[in-house]
């Protein structure tokens, strides 16, 4: 590849890294308003014509271990 191209496979690169964050934050928007909605609801799972949706927060006390 010649220089201007690596150039602009660079900038298109950083375009959809940007596109990919700004999705990543809509999503995480619509996470807060499901999770919101359960909430509101005092439900944990929500059971409807395509989805079950749930919402439990997992707390788990194993610890974490490698072999050396």
């Amino acid at each position: 590849m010649t220089e201007r191209m690596i150039e602009n496979r660079v900038k298109k690169l950083q375009t959809i890294e940007a596109q990919m964050k700004e999705l990543e934050a809509q999503a995480e928007k619509v996470k807060a308003e499901i999770k919101a909605d359960l909430e509101g609801k005092g439900v944990d799972e929500l059971k409807t014509k395509n989805f079950i949706i749930y919402w439990k927060e997992i707390i788990s006390n194993r610890a974490l271990t490698a072999k050396l």
